[in-house]
């Protein structure tokens, strides 16, 4: 590699982290070790070197050794790795974490990480509260645990004061932002955060069938929480990790972590008699009952179709872990969405602080089965609590080989394109056809925006309607050319692709920094088109509206329906809604939309930059031919996703100790789980013993393999970072 690529303080490449975390009681204690090593990971590469303390400065180490290697194809960039042995200035690769999903104790963990990487806040404040204040004796739901603002329950509703464990939760959040430092700023750009939940309740919602709605309920719950990086300067824009919503997010974790038998299943109406009487919250509007700051947090429970149930305040939820206790499905949905300006190596990692060990069990004899008893507690406890991961693994190496095979026919096309078969593809039936697919996507999306900025349910029958009208913008039976118009206002999906397109372009050689510039701003100006929730826009319906909408609805799709009838409810669904007005109405959000999105995109730098690196044609033909093949899929990085578990039975044993229940056991797997709450010298062995498993872990994961060379580097920084994790614990934890 040349001296000047060396030299540039731009990284070659990211190491992107999308984590998943399990429930487990106190073993949330242990899980905190791990967390706090992967925020020192990422702040070690997004920090001044001088701001650096302790392991951060060995894990800037390691950015310096790795980057992407010498490599002639740019689709593989993301898989190569290449360790130097000369350190460069600066980091080769940039580490991020960017996904979270957790459960239960996991949660918990989760939602604390997330703020100090959107925040630049650190994760002290929440060690110190697993360290001073998780023992059982301040946990019991008694006299100890009453203290002001809190009263005693009487009869208790629960083993351990949930009440309290709240109120150590928003203290432990709010004093994040209060020790902040005044320099503080994101360490992280674009953040998700889920934290799964069980309403008891449940809620109803409309699925849409061919000729009826029915409703049916759905008990599964997740709070999602994020950040998008928008270029402001100002991060406390980003308003979900802000300090109002402090109250919010210790709802959300003590939700997730309401362990059955353990705590009681919280409300959102609970949290008021507390925040109210507690500072710096009291003060302030959302503290009242009918506060609507936190809505945006739960928007499936608002609106008219939910107006019969029971109100979002008064919802009890439990356990995130009743139905989905390793809730991988929203980080590998999350990933599939996520775009990079640089060559990505991703990584997904689950945190299991206790993992099973699993043996073939032989029953004896027919006889030889659970009874009664055993079958009950099997059901109503056991089973729904076991959740296997094998179907979401599968799913991520079917990812895998879709993406390895899809590289490999984009390198197919790219080799067979030239001058003469561009000209007579785009004259094709095949290339007409494309143009057709992209309308329908585009009416697709812009179907779901409308719905959501008119607070109606997308996937409801209405919606169908809606979409009716939106593709008829466009006469059914209109020569492709005339779609220019329609898809170059709202194919934002297409405008993604071309910046992927000349992203590999810039890849694969010499470029001015000036282009990839323009091409970062392009991308964030489409990315804002594409997620712009129109809000802003004021799209609301007025009553007569809103009737109109359902009774063409009720018309044309409903038992009476028939199967011959079919084909003629889209005209049906067009002629009613013409007769009542909504054309003009759908025609003014049209014309609304498109001077909206107008003023934001830069379309020509866009067509100047594909001239410059292949050509429009080129790409539109190219395009014509990938897109077919990945409609109705997400590739988000293009990228294979690197899976890597961390628990106590994975990692290497600590030199000079042997791997026995003494000194490798994790305490807080004692007692049902519970073991950790009971003594102050367990919790402060399991965090220290989740930051050096932790740090292992995570080396490991950017340093694979067996090769001599890379295997003597990584022991030489696991050890390193394990000494100035020692060498930290002696100075700032060990007198806790």
């Amino acid at each position: 590699m040349n001296a000047d690529r060396e030299s540039l303080t731009e990284p070659e490449r990211e190491v992107r982290f999308a984590v998943v975390i399990y429930g487990g009681v106190s073993l949330a204690i242990y899980i905190n070790g791990i967390v706090q090593e992967l925020l020192r990971m990422v702040r070690s590469t997004a920090l001044p070197v001088e701001r650096l303390k302790f392991s951060e400065r060995v894990y800037r180490k390691l950015a310096c050794l790795v980057g992407v290697g010498e490599t002639a194809d740019p689709h593989e960039m993301d898989r190569a790795s290449r360790v130097y042995c000369k350190p460069a200035a600066h980091p080769r690769t940039k580490f991020v974490a960017d996904i979270f999903s957790g459960t239960s104790a996991g949660g918990i963990n989760a939602i604390f990480c997330a703020k100090a990487l959107a925040t630049g806040e650190s994760l002290d404040q929440l060690a110190k509260l697993w360290i001073e204040v998780a023992d059982i004796d301040r946990l019991l739901n008694d006299r100890k645990s009453s203290q002001k603002p809190l009263e005693l329950q009487s009869p208790p509703q629960s083993l351990l004061n949930a009440k309290w464990m709240y109120l150590q939760l928003l203290k432990a959040l709010t004093e994040m932002d209060e020790t902040a430092p005044p320099d503080a700023a994101p360490i992280v750009g674009d953040l998700d955060v889920y934290l799964t939940a069980t309403d008891l309740d449940g809620l109803a919602l409309l699925l849409a069938l061919p000729h009826q709605n029915v409703e049916e309920k759905r008990h599964r719950n997740v709070f999602h929480f994020m950040r998008r990086d928008d270029g402001r300067d100002d991060f406390k824009q980003q308003k979900d990790f802000q300090d109002s919503n402090n109250p919010f997010f210790a709802f959300a974790a003590r939700c997730t972590s309401a362990f059955p038998f353990a705590f009681e299943p919280m409300a959102l109406c609970d949290i008021f008699p507390v925040i109210q009487r507690v500072d710096p919250y009291r003060k302030h509007a959302y503290c009242k009952e009918d506060t609507k700051t936190w809505q945006k947090f739960y928007l499936d429970y608002i609106g008219d179709s939910q107006s019969h149930g029971t109100p979002f305040p008064l919802r009890a939820f439990g356990d995130g872990g009743y139905l989905d206790n390793k809730p991988f499905s929203y980080a590998i949905d999350t990933i599939s969405d996520r775009n990079a300006d640089v060559p990505v190596d991703r990584k997904l990692i689950y945190i299991e602080p206790s993992p099973e060990t699993i043996f073939e069990q032989r029953r004896k004899s027919a006889e030889d089965r659970p009874d009664a008893i055993e079958n009950s507690l099997d059901a109503l406890i056991a089973l729904p609590r076991y959740e296997t991961i094998r179907e979401d693994l599968m799913r991520l190496l079917d990812w895998n080989k879709n993406v390895a095979r899809l590289k490999r026919v984009i390198r197919l096309i790219d080799d067979s394109l030239n001058e003469d078969n561009i000209d007579n593809y785009r004259t094709t039936a095949a290339f007409k056809a494309y143009q057709r697919l992209r309308h329908s996507s585009t009416v697709d999306a812009m179907t779901f925006r409308v719905a959501k900025a008119i607070n109606l349910d997308p996937t409801s029958a209405q919606a169908v309607t809606l979409r009716d009208m939106i593709d008829s913008w466009i006469p059914p039976d209109s020569d492709p050319a005339k779609l220019a118009p329609f898809l170059e206002a709202y194919d934002f999906d297409y405008l993604t692709r071309a910046v992927q397109y000349l992203r590999t372009f810039l890849r694969a050689k010499t470029s001015s920094k000036q282009d990839a510039q323009d091409l970062a701003a392009i991308k964030a100006k489409i990315r804002k088109c594409k997620e712009d929730p129109l809000t802003e826009l004021n799209l609301k319906l007025n009553d007569q509206q809103v009737k109109d909408l359902q009774s063409v609805t009720d018309a044309v799709t409903g038992p009476q329906t028939q199967p011959g009838r079919r084909s003629n409810v889209r005209a049906m669904r067009i002629a009613s809604l013409l007769e009542s007005g909504w054309a003009a109405t759908l025609d003014s959000v049209h014309l609304l939309l498109k001077s909206h999105f107008a003023g934001l995109l830069n379309p020509e730098r866009l067509t100047q930059l594909l001239e410059k690196h292949g050509g429009v044609a080129r790409f539109e033909v190219r395009d014509s031919i990938v897109f077919p093949i990945t409609f109705g899929t997400k590739l988000g990085e293009f990228g294979e996703v690197d899976v890597l578990r961390i628990s106590p039975k994975d990692v290497t044993p600590l030199k000079g100790l042997t791997d026995t229940e003494e000194t490798a056991g994790i305490r807080g797997q004692a007692f049902g789980a519970f073991g950790a709450f009971l003594d102050k010298t367990w919790r402060k062995h399991d965090i220290l013993r989740g930051r050096l498993d932790g740090a292992e872990r995570l080396i490991t994961a950017i340093l694979p393999g067996d090769d001599e060379s890379v295997r003597k580097c990584r022991e030489e920084l696991v050890l390193e970072a394990q000494r100035e994790i020692a060498l930290d614990w002696e100075a700032n934890y060990e007198a806790i």
